[in-house]
């Protein structure tokens, strides 16, 4: 099952193709049943998570909805930004706003979508047998770790503001929100 979600092509018995972000900003974030997301096909993050452990529990496994990992993107306020919540704006010291963005670098989506054209700066992948997979792109398996955690960040995302671009070994994890990293509010 897993090396089918790897291909980023899943097709309905109808011919139509689930997609992450196919619709840019326009993707509903509203279905939150496999039922609705089979329905318009076309789903964030979060429908994929759910999606997942579907597939797993139709395969007789025991899946669980609660075992996944959030994070977000909070700047490093040793940059000297202010991350207004909801808002997705940073504002430097010196008053220039800027517009914060989580990018995922995979190489393809689900369905051929375009989180490149959606703004977010949350993702949520999923846990299962000890190891972090995410549906939306087919990466994984990640050792369920904070090094297997760090390991998936580093390969599959990157933060953008404005011309600032941390990705790699050059991300700041502190920016992050998880259970590995939780931001002091």
């Amino acid at each position: 099952m897993w090396k089918k979600i790897q291909t980023c092509h899943l097709e309905l018995l109808d011919g139509r193709v689930l997609t992450y972000w196919g619709d840019g900003n326009d993707t509903p974030d509203i279905h939150w049943t496999t039922d609705e997301f089979l329905t318009s096909r076309h789903g964030r993050c979060h429908h994929w998570m759910l999606f997942f452990v579907d597939l797993l529990r139709s395969q007789g496994i025991d899946a669980n909805y609660n075992d996944n990992e959030p994070f977000s993107i909070f700047p490093n306020p040793n940059r000297q930004y202010e991350y207004i919540h909801g808002h997705g704006v940073v504002f430097s010291d010196s008053g220039i706003v800027r517009s914060v963005k989580l990018e995922q670098k995979a190489s393809r989506y689900q369905g051929g979508g375009h989180p490149d054209l959606a703004d977010f700066q949350d993702h949520v992948i999923n846990i299962y047998d000890g190891n972090y997979y995410d549906a939306t792109c087919g990466a994984g398996p990640y050792e369920e770790s904070q090094s297997g955690f760090l390991q998936y960040l580093r390969e599959n995302v990157r933060i953008t503001s404005g011309d600032l671009v941390c990705q790699g070994d050059n991300l700041v994890i502190e920016d992050f929100y998880s259970s590995y990293y939780p931001i002091n509010e």
